[in-house]
């Protein structure tokens, strides 16, 4: 059995309504941790969050503060 690497519509809807109880948010810095794999420091609203998205299909929501990369990388 292989893996799914997509989001069906359903998950991608769950996800957006979730995303929807932090607005308003503004992306204040992106990060590329490896090479498909990117954080997203989000802030504006009442707390700050981390949106992680792995280009192969996942994406977290997590206020967890993730280990960055010391140098930016030239995204």
């Amino acid at each position: 059995m292989s893996a799914r690497l997509r989001m069906a519509g359903i998950e991608l809807r769950f996800v957006l309504r979730e995303l929807e109880e932090l607005l308003p948010l503004r992306v204040e810095k992106v990060y590329q941790m490896a090479d498909s794999l990117f954080s997203f420091k989000l802030g504006g609203g009442a707390r700050r969050s981390e949106l992680i998205a792995w280009l192969g299909g996942a994406l977290y929501l997590s206020g967890y503060d993730w280990v960055k990369p010391k140098t930016p990388s030239s995204l």
